[in-house]
């Protein structure tokens, strides 16, 4: 038996100091969200990520330790697959997807989790382990 697909899924994809957010819904809907260069921007992404039920984030490699989102979602622990820029490039070559069209990135890199043989090529984010309890020794 295999585990459900989430029913919303975001793909993130840099524009510049901005970031481009498409969030898929189970029902191929999509909604695309330009975030400003803030951090309240991102914050504000992250935590509409955490209050909706089965949701992941896609990011690019490229941005796992060059923005803070990428931080703020590991710490509110919303499941996260990286995608090698190897695997990007071909698939937007293929869907003739322009470098410069980041919303179109940002949708393909939300639909990535859903397609067996590519899902098998993303990476998932290993998320801190949180723990309230105080280490005695």
């Amino acid at each position: 038996m295999t585990a459900a697909l989430p029913q919303m899924t975001c793909g993130i994809w840099p524009a510049g100091r901005r970031l481009v957010a498409v969030i898929t819904e189970g029902g191929g809907s999509e909604r695309t969200l330009v975030l400003a260069s803030s951090d309240d921007a991102r914050w504000g992404l992250v935590q509409l990520l955490t209050r909706s039920v089965c949701t992941e984030l896609v990011v690019p490699e490229t941005i796992l330790r060059a923005d803070p989102i990428v931080r703020m979602a590991a710490a509110e622990q919303v499941p996260m697959w990286s995608v090698p820029r190897a695997v990007i490039d071909p698939i937007r070559r293929a869907a003739g997807i322009s470098e410069r069209s980041p919303k179109k990135i940002a949708a393909v890199l939300a639909r990535l989790p859903a397609i067996p043989v590519l899902r098998q090529q993303l990476r998932r984010v290993a998320l801190p382990v949180t723990s309230r309890q105080l280490r005695l020794l």
